[in-house]
């Protein structure tokens, strides 16, 4: 026989794991099946105890949750098994949240952003949860966290999870924080228009959010700032790639105009260049005027 299915892989020598019977069980049983190795026993016990009544099992969870608290080392896997019980009965828990957001093990502190993320709206200050996660070592933290500030509805939400840009990207945290952006766009853009939103004196967080919802609402005022010379040193090459990214012909003239400006570091007209190139071969737009040198033309 050269076809088939494998339909179960068994360990030679060693008896099948037997299945808990958790239909019936004592709710300090489901508990106790949390702490199982196997993944199944412990999210059918998750289930069986989602349908009982949660004033039935608030309390016995809450002691069961103390002790692990109170454990040392702490179970870490195992209190978030209680933080996603709790979950499912929709009862808010800070303090175990917050607990797990700072755990060691970084899978934990993932699955704990994404909870704050679930419960944004009912947590007193979920931003100032999810601010050192963003900033988070590892990436997986860091996406989760990006993600959980979506349901922030306000201009600090996307503030905090633009900071993210601050430490190394991969394509999953690109499209989460775009996501992220386009989802807060009314309160950041509102905030932007204002005057009142801060991206840190970092472009590079702006620039990210103008292009992530492709907006040109901006440019118009940033273009004369350019213009009479009152941007920023700092910011002004950040700005104009804004500009060579989503602006037309005219505001692309003046992207070229400092490319020619000799006066301008190098680094920063290789940059210009770069996103004019990009602009015509990516939205076929091109700068205004005759884009011929001095010499060739007649």
């Amino acid at each position: 026989m050269t076809h088939g299915r494998i339909w179960r892989v068994t360990a030679k020598g060693r008896k099948l794991v037997e299945r808990p019977k958790l239909v019936g069980a004592k709710t300090e049983d489901l508990l106790e099946a949390l702490k199982a190795p196997e993944e199944w026993t412990r999210r059918s016990a998750r289930r069986v105890n989602a349908g009982a009544r949660a004033e039935q099992v608030a309390p016995a969870l809450a002691a069961w949750t103390a002790k692990l608290e109170a454990a040392a080392p702490k179970d870490e896997p195992t209190l978030l098994e209680a933080l996603w019980t709790y979950q499912a009965f929709d009862i808010v828990e800070p303090k175990l949240l917050a607990s797990l957001l700072n755990a060691n093990e970084y899978r934990v502190r993932a699955a704990a952003a994404r909870v704050a993320g679930a419960w944004a709206g009912r947590l007193n200050n979920p931003l100032e949860l999810l601010a050192p996660r963003v900033a988070d070592d590892e990436p997986q933290v860091r996406l989760e966290a990006v993600a959980g500030a979506g349901p922030g509805s306000n201009a600090h939400a996307a503030e905090v999870a633009l900071t993210a840009l601050d430490r190394p990207m991969d394509k999953w945290l690109d499209f989460a924080l775009w996501q992220t952006a386009r989802d807060l766009e009314p309160e950041w853009m509102t905030a932007l228009k204002a005057g009142k939103f801060d991206y840190g004196g970092n472009p590079r967080r702006l620039l990210f959010a103008l292009q992530a919802v492709g907006s040109q609402d901006v440019l118009g005022r940033w273009l004369q700032l350019v213009r009479e010379g009152k941007a920023a040193p700092e910011t002004e090459r950040g700005v104009l790639t804004l500009i060579a990214t989503l602006g037309g012909p005219k505001e692309l003239a003046v992207v070229l105009d400092h490319v020619a400006d000799s006066r301008a570091p190098a680094a920063t007209r290789a940059a210009l260049l770069t996103a004019l190139a990009q602009a015509t071969r990516q939205r076929g737009v091109r700068p205004e005027g005759d884009l011929k040198p001095a010499s060739c033309r007649c």
